[in-house]
Order: structure tokens, then C-alpha cells, then sequence
């Protein structure tokens, strides 16, 4: 059975023979190519996309970041404006350290795709946009609030067993 490194380092073998490399050694990736290699990728540790997310909502200016969790949502909530940009997967690979921040919310959500989620939304008073997986752009979502916050991300998990269940002890 291979181990991750060597798992990693055949991925890695592959996508730069897949790239085309220009006069000055700098590449561009295709995003409607790149996005389905870049829901292959997975971290050490699954739930650790929520340590990414947290990272840059609190180098962003959070004084307070807000998890809740239930069968089928997670919810992380802040007090401070999370950028709901059409490009957020754009800054992946930024070498600009200023958008370390966006790069950390990126790759938090770019990660969850190896986790069962259906959408992952990234809701501000000023709207909001929805994430689908194997899609590299997100579509608009309107301006809503969960609970008492107006500022959150809601990773939306696929139903499973275990919510039919919970809710037929409900009835």
C-alpha cells in the first residue's frame, strides 16, 4: 500500500506534466481544468479546514469567530465582513502576502470538498455566494442572517442516516 508522500508526490508528478510552462518558467492553470485536480487534494487531518477558515477570519480582524454545528450545518460565524468574492479560489496560490488571509479562507474551503458538503455558502449584509463542488466559480445567494449573525460561512452537508433519524425521534 503506498503512503501518502508517495501518494503526494505521484499528484504532484502528474499536474506539473500537465502543465505548460512559458518562457519564464511561471505557468496559468485553467480553472475549469485545475478545479477538479484541486478537489483531489486532501489535508493530513480532514477537519483541519476549519483551523484555515478560522486563521483568516482572525488575520482579517475578528475579535470573535462563532462554530456552531448540527446533523446536517456547520455554521462559522464572525463580527467582521467575510469577503464573499467571485475569485476567492483566485488566491490559492497568490504570492502576494497580503492576501494571506483570503488565501487561508480559500484553501479552508477548497478542502472541504473531501468532506460529504452540498454547497458552502459565504453570506455578508451585502450578499452572499454559494460554492458547489467541482465548480470553480460560486453563484449568487441572497442576503439572509442565521441566528443573531450577519456575517457567516454555512457549510451545508450532504443528508445522511443519521439526520432521518434524528428526525423521526423528533415525530
Amino acid at each position: 500500500m503506498p503512503t501518502g508522500s508517495t501518494n503526494s508526490r505521484d499528484r504532484v508528478a502528474q499536474l506539473v506534466t500537465e502543465a505548460a510552462a512559458d518562457s519564464s518558467g511561471c505557468f496559468t492553470l485553467d480553472p475549469q481544468a485545475f478545479w477538479p485536480k484541486a478537489c483531489q487534494l486532501r489535508m493530513a487531518e480532514p477537519y483541519h479546514y476549519l483551523r484555515c477558515i478560522f486563521r483568516g477570519l482572525v488575520v482579517l480582524g475578528a475579535q470573535w469567530v462563532h462554530l456552531a454545528v448540527d446533523a446536517d450545518d456547520v455554521y462559522v460565524c464572525s463580527d467582521i465582513d467575510i469577503p464573499s468574492v467571485d475569485n476567492l479560489m483566485g488566491y490559492l496560490f497568490s504570492p502576494d502576502p497580503s492576501a494571506w488571509p483570503l488565501q487561508q479562507l480559500a484553501t479552508g474551503i477548497q478542502t472541504a470538498w473531501n468532506l460529504p458538503y452540498r454547497w458552502i455558502d459565504v453570506v455578508s449584509p451585502a450578499g452572499g455566494r454559494r460554492y458547489f463542488p467541482r465548480q470553480p466559480y460560486p453563484t449568487p445567494v441572497p442576503n439572509r442572517r442565521h441566528e443573531d449573525y450577519d456575517y457567516f460561512i454555512h457549510l451545508k452537508r450532504q443528508p445522511g442516516w443519521n439526520v432521518v433519524e434524528r428526525w423521526l425521534k423528533k415525530q
